[in-house]
């Protein structure tokens, strides 16, 4: 065989193989943002009960793939005692502490590990609902042509990052990894909102 169907031959499944690994990342990120599932084989959800200061990590197996280390940190709460009637939000709301406030404001930074390569961001929430996210971070040893925080809506926020292996005479396949943070609400009540995490 020559050194030229030898060359064609690779070229042609690396860019099929490229091709292949964009699409399926692609597909995956429509899926979620349409239909805003309520579990993922790969998130994981937060405790309802979680108080400034407290972290919570949790390793789920990706089959096929490496394993994913989520550490979510509860940075700051700010949660109202009373209104001006002097009656208590927290009581009437429920009891204890919550993770996603209904009432007031809570911080947290999210955080997803593949192995050697990290994202993570912050996010606050506003009366039980995302209202910013700020500080993306990430570390590949890949390099990366781009990355990307949004904030969708209020109860969706996506870190996104673009990735590709390149070399002086040759770029490899590129693909998309990241992190969401979802808030989903318990029935058609909004009193207990909760928090989820999912790498992609």
């Amino acid at each position: 065989m020559s050194i030229n169907k030898m060359l064609i031959g690779s070229t042609a499944a690396l860019l099929l193989a490229s091709g292949f690994i964009t699409t399926t990342a692609s597909a995956s990120e429509t899926l979620v943002e349409n239909n805003l599932p309520k579990e993922s084989s790969k998130g994981i959800k937060l405790p309802s009960d979680m108080k400034t200061g407290d972290i919570h990590e949790e390793i789920v197996d990706v089959s096929g793939d490496e394993d994913i280390t989520y550490t979510v940190t509860k940075t700051d709460e700010n949660v109202p005692r009373s209104l001006s009637n002097s009656v208590s939000i927290m009581a009437d709301q429920v009891s204890g502490p919550q993770t996603v406030p209904v009432s007031g404001t809570a911080s947290f930074k999210v955080e997803a590990d593949y192995g050697v390569s990290r994202v993570s961001f912050y996010l606050t929430t506003r009366s039980g609902l995302i209202d910013t996210v700020y500080s993306p971070d990430y570390f590949f040893l890949s390099a990366v042509n781009s990355d990307t925080l949004e904030l969708v809506n209020g109860r969706l926020a996506i870190y996104t990052v673009r990735t590709a292996f390149e070399f002086a005479w040759f770029t490899g396949p590129s693909w998309t990894a990241g992190i969401r943070a979802r808030i989903v609400s318990a029935g058609t009540s909004q009193n207990i909102n909760t928090l989820y995490t999912e790498a992609f």
